[in-house]
């Protein structure tokens, strides 16, 4: 798996800081079960995190041919799909495209990791993924640095309302 910072003009184009791209082989070393989680982020106390989209780039298969659904969600320890519900990225007619939620969330451990979880439907096992890309786009900024940078900042009273 990849994860890397977007550049400025990626970022001033669509808003998102940073993306993972996870291929087959990263869902297959989940092993032989049906829901695996990957994690992408490891954010700072007052971490605002989100919005997050993903985009399958590559349609995924499977060893067998059998595997006919396999969803990915983003969330957290707390809730698998906080940022993003589950989303099929796998389904025997469907075609790469993009699905994305505006769900903003403020972090506030550096302990609550950010994990994509990749769930495969009727008994069917993550270790047969064979092939596939799937990229996933975050925005992500650090309250805790804004707020320095506004109290470093030489404030002017306004003694009249603005118009």
């Amino acid at each position: 798996m990849i994860i890397s910072p977007l550049s400025l003009e990626e970022i001033a184009k669509n808003g998102y800081h940073k993306y993972a791209v996870v291929a087959g082989a990263d869902i297959a070393a989940l092993g032989a079960v049906t829901t695996g989680t990957i994690t992408i982020a490891k954010p700072i106390p007052a971490e605002v995190f989100g919005p997050v989209a993903i985009h399958v780039q590559t349609q995924f298969t499977s060893s067998d041919g059998t595997l006919a659904n396999l969803t990915v969600s983003v969330g957290d320890a707390g809730s698998a799909t906080r940022y993003l519900g589950a989303s099929e990225i796998l389904n025997n007619s469907f075609s790469a495209g993009y699905s994305s939620n505006t769900t903003f969330s403020c972090l506030t451990s550096p302990t609550t990791s950010v994990i994509l979880t990749f769930s495969a439907t009727a008994t069917k096992l993550l270790n047969t993924v064979t092939g596939g890309q799937l990229v996933v786009f975050w925005a992500s900024d650090n309250l805790a640095s804004m707020d320095a940078e506004v109290s470093n900042t030489n404030l002017v009273e306004l003694t009249e309302p603005v118009s």
